[in-house]
């Protein structure tokens, strides 16, 4: 770990200060100046891993230069030992490592040890999102109709819309059914609650609050990472890195925290301590973002377009990373959808490094204003903030331009939804949908 007084890269241990708080980080830039400057964001956030936890044994000086001479792999892509800054499960893949946490410590309580040093060595977070919870309670309308007598009944149809004014029956459906979803796990979750106040660095989400992407979203990435070493008396601050059993892990990408989606095991395995393989491209493309997107596109517009365009380039067992003057018209949702999606077309990674429009994000969503500066004093001193002149060296194996500008706004149908009609013809294509007989359209 970072920690160890014999660490083979402590000569470039640096120190920045904020607040009258003096805090150490790894400066990797002063490895190879040049070879760094070449570096591509999402590459020298591994470095900077890979260093911190370089000890020769797991990870070794060579998966350091692996990173620096990432053009020389032969092979499309090769295995890279990688140890997050946290872990994300969710409920059906938590609960297997909670059970094997518990069963370590029955283990070690039978042979003498004391079982409270059985602990997770990396921040763990489980999430219950029972999103697919069982609806056993709905909401209903009641309504008073009169029938041919002239008779008052009250007669309950199902809600149509959310945001009536209308009385209504089992106004409390959702708890009802929450409450219905708790005693049926009631053991489970007694078992989680137990280990979230045993276990030191696992914490539980519980259910009821929201699905596991936004909540990683909003709340779980922490950016910047800090760490004491009581012994020593100092703080080490590190970028934030993931991996999550959720597929939706990767939409982290998006806003510049690095996130690999993983299986069960492999993320067990990193919350142990231990190092997983992951698997490091040989090519990472460059897309450049320019031009402004027409004031009337949508979301929706632009990522499709854009999803369009990459999949004619090819993205397997590619890394690919957005740069670009036009990234300022991309939001942070709709980064966050493309990052997730280019990994559902094969890439192996998709990343937009850190920029003002991230920081403006998160300082906007209850971030403290200090931590805020205290992460961009970092990011800039690392050389890991993404501005123009840090791009001018950046070295990729193919560079792809794609023009906002060709975005237009479009709308779906009419005669199925799944037809793309531009705006601009939206009124001739239905007048010919109209007249046009039954079948596909041509």
């Amino acid at each position: 770990m970072c920690f160890e007084k014999d660490h083979p890269y402590k000569s470039i241990r640096r120190c920045i200060k904020h607040n009258n708080q003096e805090h150490i980080y790894y400066d990797v830039s002063r490895l190879d100046p040049q070879l760094f400057s070449q570096l591509p964001y999402c590459l020298r956030v591994l470095l900077e891993s890979t260093v911190r936890h370089c000890n020769n044994i797991s990870i070794e000086n060579k998966h350091v230069q692996q990173i620096l001479n990432w053009q020389t792999n032969a092979m499309p892509s090769s295995e890279l030992p990688f140890l997050p800054g946290q872990v994300i499960m969710h409920d059906f893949s938590g609960l297997p490592a909670i059970i094997d946490l518990t069963a370590m410590r029955d283990a070690a309580a039978s042979l003498g040890a004391n079982p409270n040093l059985i602990q997770p060595r990396i921040p763990t977070t489980l999430l219950l999102d029972y999103y697919n919870i069982e609806a056993d309670v709905a909401r209903k309308i009641v309504r008073k109709t009169t029938d041919t007598n002239h008779a008052t009944n009250l007669e309950c149809g199902y809600e149509l819309c959310p945001f009536h004014q209308e009385k209504t029956i089992c106004a409390d459906a959702i708890e009802r059914n929450q409450q219905l979803e708790f005693e049926r796990n009631i053991e489970k979750l007694q078992i989680l609650k137990w280990s979230a106040i045993a276990f030191d660095r696992l914490s539980i989400v519980p259910p009821g609050i929201s699905v596991c992407q936004q909540i990683n979203l909003e709340y779980l990435s922490k950016l910047l990472i800090t760490e004491k070493n009581k012994r020593e008396q100092i703080t080490f601050v590190f970028p934030d890195t993931i991996i999550g059993t959720d597929p939706h892990t990767t939409l982290s990408n998006g806003f510049g925290v690095l996130s690999y989606n993983m299986g069960t095991i492999e993320a067990e395995t990193a919350m142990f301590g231990q190092p997983i393989n992951i698997r490091l491209a040989s090519v990472v493309i460059g897309c450049r973002l320019v031009g402004q997107p027409h004031f009337m596109s949508t979301s929706t517009d632009l990522i499709s377009a854009l999803m369009k365009y990459l999949r004619l380039i090819g993205l397997d067992n590619k890394y690919i990373e957005f740069f670009g003057s036009s990234l300022k018209y991309v939001t942070i949702a709709d980064r966050s959808s493309i990052a997730h999606l280019c990994v559902g077309q094969g890439a192996l990674l998709a990343y937009f490094p850190l920029d003002d429009l991230c920081l403006k994000h998160f300082s906007r969503t209850g971030r403290d204003p200090s931590f805020i500066d205290r992460l961009r004093d970092y990011l800039i001193a690392a050389k890991l903030f993404s501005d123009d002149v840090q791009h001018q060296n950046i070295v990729y194996t193919d560079v792809y331009e794609f023009d906002l500008c060709t975005v237009t706004p479009s709308c779906s149908g009419p005669k199925r939804a799944q037809d793309k009609v531009s705006l601009n013809s939206m009124k001739s294509d239905f007048q010919e949908c109209l007249t046009a007989p039954p079948g596909f359209k041509v």
